[in-house]
């Protein structure tokens, strides 16, 4: 009975070790896939924020309105993407740092709409002082910054999901190892009684 018993557990271990084996897998793979996803839209979001200031500073210093011509589709752009990464990172533990940067693109945004405004009148100076006043600058540099810290706290999220995993699966592994060992030291026991019982039998045989 101790016997059964043994091969019971080892069985019911061997069951949910495997289980979560594959529970790992998949969440390791569904967290990869969804931080592939914030990767890529935090890096579109960086590339169209630079492509917004490019176009701005060229069309003020040339005073030149057609360079800003594409303002409000790179903007709309930006604001989709900003969008998509905070519905991306509501489980990532990002909500703060992206509200911040929400909050910082927000005011770019109020700031940009002025200059544009003024380039449309073309009051070149006007725009002039607003795309280059310090609390605009200031403003842009804090953004770029936030957004940097966005990508290190993804970075950090990532690598402590992973080192959870690894410790989960590690578990799995060492219990696995573990249930295998038992169910070898039952198939000797139950061998060696095996082989008794046999040499018992034959020996009340030739008797």
């Amino acid at each position: 009975m101790k016997l059964l018993g043994s091969i019971y557990i080892a069985i019911a271990i061997l069951v949910l070790t495997t289980a979560i084996g594959w529970y790992v897998d998949i969440h390791n793979d569904r967290m990869h896939q969804r931080h592939l996803a914030v990767h890529t839209q935090l890096e579109r979001m960086v590339r169209l924020k630079q492509e917004l200031n490019a176009m701005l500073t060229l069309a003020v210093l040339q005073e030149n309105t057609l360079r800003a011509s594409t303002y409000d589709r790179v903007h709309s752009d930006l604001n989709t993407t900003l969008k998509s990464v905070q519905q991306l990172t509501q489980t990532l533990g990002l909500s703060n740092e992206m509200a911040v940067v929400q909050a910082d693109h927000d005011k770019l945004g109020t700031i940009e709409s002025q200059a544009i405004a003024a380039m449309e009148q073309e009051q070149w100076p006007q725009a002039r002082r607003l795309l280059f006043d310090d609390d605009y600058l200031l403003t842009k540099k804090i953004y770029e910054i936030n957004s940097e810290t966005a990508v290190g706290v993804l970075t950090a999220e990532l690598g402590n999901q992973a080192q959870h995993l690894d410790r989960l699966r590690s578990t799995a592994l060492g219990l696995r190892v573990g249930a295998v060992l038992l169910l070898l030291g039952v198939s000797v026991v139950f061998s060696r009684r095996l082989r008794q019982e046999l040499h018992q039998h034959e020996h009340m045989e030739r008797e």
